[in-house]
């Protein structure tokens, strides 16, 4: 069951990329169809994935006088043949010539069929917001329901990242790739299983490795379709964000100065719908402290938990 949507974006400039991509969808709807050189004929599709299926509309060609046409892609010469699947990806010269008459061209577009990549991030209270990460395609159709009836439209790349909000369960969502210029919708969407959560489960960091006196990586347990955000504290001050991860359980901290300053390090469950992160327990670095008092060194150790080869 749907029960709304919204876009949510962290640059300015998103509103406007939203209004130029409508602009140029709306002038590329009314192309449709499209003619020959000449316009001695016309197909009703000239762009697409394949396979991409055209329908030639000639009216020069009858029984009486025939048209020879040549789809440009390998196939047999036919006569009279209007209906034609390009099955590879290619570019083709479409060569219709009535009887008696010259030869007209158009130039069909067959893409390669892929399916875009793209990453779901889990919200707390059954929300969900989507990032797609392909770039092969001029726009993309985001379909929260998988019910061919898309929400959003988004022009690829972009900075928008559609949100949407359902009742608790399991739904599949579909992102499919579409090219603006005069392109058939018909490319293979992409379709991601995704269970709502009501709130966001708190990692755990399992393990903070010393390398050397500069680097240090940790090891933390995750969930599928959420983002984390890892943040530092350096000698007590206020965390930061030092990253943000989806899909690894692990992560290398370079450019330290472990023999100087105290780290500490936590992990966020991030839900980018409203912004709040649910957090491990804090795990720190082991910091040795040498102080001298009558002829006698003490050695005294800031030393967190899950710390291992210091």
């Amino acid at each position: 069951m749907k029960r709304g949507f919204t876009i949510c974006s962290d640059l300015p400039l998103a509103s406007r990329w939203l209004v130029i991509f409508i602009t140029l969808l709306s002038a590329s709807a009314m192309a449709q169809p499209y003619n020959s050189n000449n316009s001695v004929f016309q197909v009703d599709e000239k762009k697409g994935c394949a396979p991409l299926t055209i329908l030639v509309t000639a009216p020069g060609c009858t029984a009486i006088n025939p048209c020879t046409i040549n789809y440009g892609d390998g196939t047999p010469v036919v006569q009279n043949s209007f209906l034609h699947t390009y099955n590879n990806p290619g570019v083709y010269i479409l060569n219709l010539q009535p009887t008696g008459s010259a030869a007209d061209q158009i130039t069909i577009t067959v893409d390669q069929n892929i399916q875009p990549n793209f990453e779901i991030y889990a919200c707390s209270a059954s929300g969900v917001r989507v990032q797609v990460t392909d770039n092969n395609y001029d726009q993309y159709k985001i379909d929260f329901e998988n019910d061919n009836t898309p929400e959003f439209t988004l022009p690829g790349p972009s900075p928008l990242t559609p949100s949407h909000t359902y009742t608790p369960g399991t739904y599949t969502i579909a992102v499919r790739g579409q090219d603006l210029a005069s392109a058939l919708n018909n490319c293979t969407p992409r379709t991601q299983s995704f269970t709502t959560l009501p709130f966001l489960p708190a990692p755990s960091i399992n393990t903070l490795t010393s390398i050397d006196a500069a680097n240090v990586t940790l090891d933390f347990t995750t969930a599928v379709n959420i983002q984390y955000r890892m943040e530092i504290s350096v000698n007590g001050g206020p965390f930061q964000v030092y990253k943000t991860l989806f899909g690894v359980n692990t992560l290398a901290v370079t450019d330290l100065k472990l023999d100087e300053n105290l780290y500490c390090f936590r992990l966020g469950a991030y839900s980018p719908c409203n912004g709040v992160s649910s957090y491990s327990t804090t795990i720190c670095t082991n910091r040795l402290v040498v102080t001298a008092q009558s002829d006698v060194i003490t050695v005294t150790s800031n030393a967190g938990s899950g710390i291992v080869n210091y």
